[in-house]
């Protein structure tokens, strides 16, 4: 996204962000495929219009929040660990932990 933005003269975006698809790989990583839509269909969540942006978005927050639930299920010395692991993920995606 940022490279649109810089290519468009925009400043490029400085938030916080968590990559769901890294959180997916160590949430669930028996999942066949990472893609958003595969990772919809194996965790139930309906997603009628994919790669469509607005569809996209609620999809991966639907996502986030199951990822969530299942890291709330570790024991604290996994979580613990994985804050530390995480040091070396995507953005601010170690953090989540």
């Amino acid at each position: 996204m940022n490279y649109e933005l810089e290519k468009a003269g925009i400043s490029p975006l400085t938030n916080k962000a968590i990559d769901t698809v890294e959180l997916s790989q160590i949430l669930l990583p028996t999942c066949e495929s990472f893609k958003l839509n595969d990772l919809a269909k194996s965790l139930n969540i309906k997603h009628t219009n994919p790669h469509q942006a607005d569809s996209d978005a609620i999809v991966t927050a639907k996502l986030l929040m199951k990822l969530q639930r299942k890291a709330r299920q570790l024991p604290f010395e996994t979580l613990k660990l994985l804050s530390e692991l995480g040091k070396g993920l995507t953005r601010e995606t170690g953090g989540f932990f």
